[in-house]
């Protein structure tokens, strides 16, 4: 009898959990940012879902005006966009030290399957046309994508051309539970 009322539970739960992710909009592109000029070293994929995390990135990528470091005296340190994580979240790709002809990412697809999101991307070069094997563009690499918010799992691809792989995976994010306190 336990073991059928579990079971029981566990249908319920996960009819519950489907129905609250059919209840969410399509996530969607709304705009995107690439560029050279990150002073974020290390290659990563990272998913901003909140101001606080968004803001400490942001000084990880554009520095603290006057504490910048000597490599980057000549960047305009740019305020930390102001953005509703109620209503969006950002999705950024760091490509660490790129001695490459630098690349930037575009969406291909942006899908549900579940109750989960996939984003997937398609590397694209900086450069247009032709170029030497002589001509390099250096520079860290970044690629902000300002997406609509969804609290679903986001599972983030990218494209070799012949096949899809993951990078990035983020956790569905959970429902806040609120608690009384008395004052």
């Amino acid at each position: 009898m336990m073991l059928a009322l579990k079971i029981v539970g566990a249908a319920i739960a996960i009819a519950s959990a489907m129905a609250n992710a059919e209840k969410e909009p399509p996530v969607k592109l709304i705009d995107s940012q690439s560029g050279l000029d990150t002073l974020v070293e290390e290659a990563s994929v990272e998913l901003f879902r909140d101001t606080k995390v968004w803001e400490e990135m942001w000084l990880r990528h554009k520095g603290r005006g006057n504490q910048i470091s000597t490599q980057a005296l000549n960047m305009y340190v740019e305020p930390v966009p102001q953005l509703d994580f109620k209503k969006q979240m950002v999705l950024a790709l760091f490509t660490g030290e790129n001695q490459g002809s630098g690349s930037s990412y575009r969406v291909v697809d942006i899908h549900s399957a579940g109750n989960r999101v996939v984003v997937r991307l398609k590397p694209e070069s900086f450069v247009d046309g032709p170029v030497s094997p002589n001509v390099k563009v250096g520079g860290r690499g970044f690629t902000f994508f300002l997406l609509s918010r969804t609290s679903k799992e986001v599972m983030v691809e990218v494209t070799d051309g012949k096949k899809w792989r993951p990078v990035g995976q983020f956790p569905e994010l959970k429902a806040a539970k609120t608690t009384a306190t008395k004052g």
